[in-house]
Parts: C-alpha cells; sequence; structure tokens
C-alpha cells in the first residue's frame, strides 16, 4: 500500500517524535514477556513486530517521515 500526504515540515517533526515514542512504549512494554525472554534481539524484535501490526506499521511511517523530513533539509 501507498500513501501519500503533504504538511508542514513541523507536522512531519511532531508526528515522527509522537511516532517514535509510541513505538519505544511497545517496545518496552513486551521486550521483557517470557515468551520472548529465549529469543536474540534481532528475533525477538521480529516476532513482536509480527505479533503487533501496528508496532510494524510505525516503523515503516517512521522510516518514511525520516527520509522525507531529511529530503527537504
Amino acid at each position: 500500500m501507498i500513501v501519500t500526504t503533504k504538511m508542514p515540515s513541523e507536522y512531519a517533526e511532531a508526528l515522527l517524535a509522537d511516532l517514535r515514542e509510541k513505538y519505544s512504549v511497545s517496545l518496552e512494554k513486551y521486550w521483557s514477556a517470557d515468551e520472548y525472554r529465549t529469543l536474540s534481539n534481532s528475533e525477538r524484535h521480529k516476532m513482536i513486530r509480527t505479533q503487533f501490526p501496528v508496532m510494524a506499521a510505525q516503523i515503516s511511517l517512521i522510516a518514511a517521515l525520516s527520509l522525507s523530513l531529511k529530503s527537504v533539509k
């Protein structure tokens, strides 16, 4: 799926900061859960994103916003 939007840089920066914070809080919440404890860090991260699709979407949006903001600066 491709999503296209236009917004001022300051909105994009605010959205990026919000997405990073929410992702960080979610990751911290699940990282130490017993079901993931035996996995390596990379596998644990992958499994958490697989089981919580909103986190995978957040990572995609974080990457897209970061790239877009770099291209305008």
